[in-house]
């Protein structure tokens, strides 16, 4: 019996049950793939690992896989399918980020694969197409795990989701979007120059957009969807792999003693604990007292709290002018910073704007200005 009469329990029992099997397959033989990478060198000369990575990255790499396998041991095949997804979604933006090993190998700043030690050229090994081809396997995965769900979906119908939950989630996908454009860790190496994302090349910037957008767009689908399977796998699986970006640079920093932690890695991590503590929740059913309405503070909270927001980043942008943006030795004076100079309109116009909207008079008026400045 099935609980669609549009569906034939035939077609439901040959088609669906395997298709989870499949994807945790192909996920798991992606992350022996990533575990080789650093064992067979990603470039060549040889330059290996600041550290023996292998472990750690194999660890990662296959945890969405073992929380799959948990999950359909529990009888809970949707829950299993959904953990796929997250690692899936940020797996092209991982792709995007490890080109810059092919292109330019001397400036991706990866201790967990690579320790340059000369400014030659790097040329990529047999490591790096291993590496890419381990997040290819992570993007099936998650294909196979998404049609497996659709075409296993019993049709019933599942209690609202809570609104509380959908806004916290959201807020910690926003913390791990910030870290992802974070520099990932300090370094005293001068072969290692980590960079923030708008000051690395290219390919790094361009992945770790991606990143910073994929994670909010999973934590939105997971913790908003209604059956609570889906969302409690996806905010599991969008926590192993924000996981899987963050631990590696926090444990080069932890072994390697010319590294320093940084504080994007660390908010990754924390936002990828909040997602999985928060999960917890998300895989329960809301009860049908809840409104399944989206309800929203009062207009005029909403427009006191945007306003006085506004007030306080534009006096962060007055005081982030008048204050120094260089320490200098004594003998040199500081350069011209021109950038800087862009505060003062720029905390003008918040300062007015903010002020504008705690106006009750002209408040409606000026918000869709204040939204665009």
């Amino acid at each position: 019996m099935t609980a669609r009469p549009d569906v034939s329990s035939g077609a439901s029992s040959t088609g669906t049950p395997h298709q989870p099997n499949i994807a945790i397959a192909v996920s798991a033989v992606g992350a022996l793939l990533v575990g080789a990478a650093p064992l067979l060198g990603v470039v060549e000369p040889a330059a290996p690992a600041a550290f023996p990575s292998w472990p750690l990255l194999l660890l990662l790499a296959a945890l969405p896989a073992v929380l799959a396998v948990l999950f359909g041991r529990r009888d809970r095949p949707g829950a299993a399918a959904a953990v796929l997804i997250g690692p899936a979604v940020l797996a092209p933006a991982r792709i995007v980020i490890d080109l810059q090993l092919a292109v330019d190998a001397g400036l991706a700043a990866r201790p967990e694969l690579l320790l340059p030690f000369t400014l030659d050229p790097l040329s990529p090994a047999t490591g790096l197409w291993l590496l890419l081809a381990g997040h290819v396997a992570a993007v099936v995965a998650g294909v196979l795990a998404f049609r497996g769900r659709e075409s296993g979906d019993s049709g019933v119908e599942h209690g609202p989701r809570k609104q509380g939950l959908l806004a916290l989630v959201l807020c910690a996908s926003v913390v791990a979007a910030v870290g992802a454009l974070m520099a990932p860790f300090g370094s005293d190496d001068p072969y290692l120059l980590p960079r923030a994302a708008l000051d690395s090349p290219v390919a790094v910037l361009a992945g770790s957009v991606l990143l910073a957008l994929a994670i909010p767009s999973v934590a939105g689908f997971a913790a908003s969807s209604p059956d609570p399977d889906v969302a409690r796998g996806g905010l599991v699986g969008l926590a192993a792999a924000v996981a899987g970006v963050a631990v590696p640079p926090l444990f080069a920093a932890t072994v390697v003693p010319t590294l320093h932690f940084a504080a994007g890695p660390v908010l990754m991590l924390l936002a990828a604990l909040a997602a999985a503590g928060l999960a917890v929740p998300a895989g329960t059913t809301a009860t049908s007292a809840e409104s399944s309405e989206v309800r929203l503070p009062a207009l005029t909270r909403l427009l006191t709290a945007a306003g006085v927001l506004a007030l306080v980043a534009g006096a962060l942008c007055v005081l982030a002018a008048l204050t120094p943006q260089l320490e200098m030795p004594s003998w040199l004076s500081a350069p011209p910073l021109y950038s800087a100079r862009m505060l003062w309109p720029a905390g003008a116009v918040l300062l007015l704007l903010g002020a504008g909207v705690l106006v009750p008079g002209i408040a409606l008026l000026v918000r869709p200005a204040l939204v665009v400045a």
